[in-house]
């Protein structure tokens, strides 16, 4: 493996090797290691390569970074301000869904954690200090009223020069979903008719395809279902039954389907009977497809939109 990694020089398995080196006590192989990831790092020309997982994209450049942090904090005395840089790296990863997928949530944490417990000087313990539009954000305190519509000043100030990172999420809602790219499955869901009464019911039908020729991991498709229509639970478990998926669960109107795998080129197509309920106009949430390992990478659909008459 040790040859094999040194001739594709993936990121992800070098770090993974200069760890196993460390702890093995092969000081040869571990700075040769640490060397060959430091110059991908420094010139930014890093190719992490696909985790054990199956991780790709954000995912796997985390992982990747991760791994290396915590094989320099193998001999800190060393690479002190290489893995300090390693850490402001890192920190930029962190978004909506941690630092990608859950290995790589789980890899990051564990490395910062074991920086901050040594570098508490370095960055301060300090809380910063939050305004939105001028008002003071208190722990424990709705903020809701602090917005308004339109433009928003937010404001973080630190009462010394040093103090805890700080990390800002917002969302936010859209009819419009984003574009899709470079994303291996794609997912396509349309109503049998457009039209229906209540009782009757109507049939939402949902394509799954892997785009490429290879065995792809476990995928996720999250299926918006506009009000006015219901799922049946009947129907739902034979689904589970005949293995046309591998499980489901249902929340915030969407019904989210799972799968341990996609085979090369595989179609996947899932009929949903669904009952006509109440009468009106909806629209249901936008859909999305992607891969459990990598989640900041999706696949979307527009909201359905569907018409009930009494």
């Amino acid at each position: 493996m040790l040859n094999r990694a040194l001739v594709t020089k993936e990121a992800y398995q070098l770090a993974l090797l200069a760890n196993a080196s460390a702890s093995l006590g092969k000081h040869k192989e571990y700075e040769n290691l640490i060397s060959i990831l430091g110059r991908q790092y420094e010139t930014q020309k890093v190719k992490p390569g696909i985790t054990f997982t199956g991780s790709g994209s954000i995912s796997a450049d985390a992982e990747a970074l991760s791994l290396y942090m915590m094989a320099l904090q193998k001999d800190e005395k060393l690479n002190h301000l290489k893995i300090a840089k390693a850490a402001d790296q890192l920190i930029a990863y962190n978004g909506y869904y941690g630092f990608g997928s859950t290995q790589a949530t789980s890899l990051a944490i564990e490395a910062l954690s074991e920086f901050f417990s040594k570098n508490e000087k370095l960055y301060g313990n300090e809380r910063p200090a939050i305004k939105i539009n001028g008002v003071y954000i208190l722990p424990g305190i709705s903020v809701a009223s602090a917005y308004k519509t339109g433009e928003n000043h937010i404001r973080v100030q630190y009462p010394a020069s040093k103090g805890l990172p700080y990390k800002l999420d917002y969302e936010y809602y859209t009819l419009q979903p984003p574009v899709s790219a470079d994303i291996p499955v794609t997912m396509e869901t349309r109503l049998k008719s457009p039209q229906s009464k209540i009782g009757e019911t109507n049939r939402m039908i949902v394509t799954i395809k892997n785009k490429v020729n290879n065995q792809l991991p476990m995928t996720v498709a999250k299926i918006g279902i506009p009000a006015g229509l219901t799922l049946q639970n009947a129907l739902l478990k034979d689904m589970v039954d005949k293995k046309q998926v591998s499980y489901y669960e249902i929340f915030d109107n969407y019904l989210v389907l799972y799968w341990e795998h996609l085979d090369a080129e595989e179609t996947k197509v899932i009929n949903l009977d669904l009952k006509v309920e109440f009468a009106g106009e909806y629209t249901g949430k936008s859909g999305n497809v992607y891969l459990y390992y990598m989640p900041e990478s999706k696949y979307w659909n527009p909201g359905i939109m569907v018409k009930t008459e009494p």
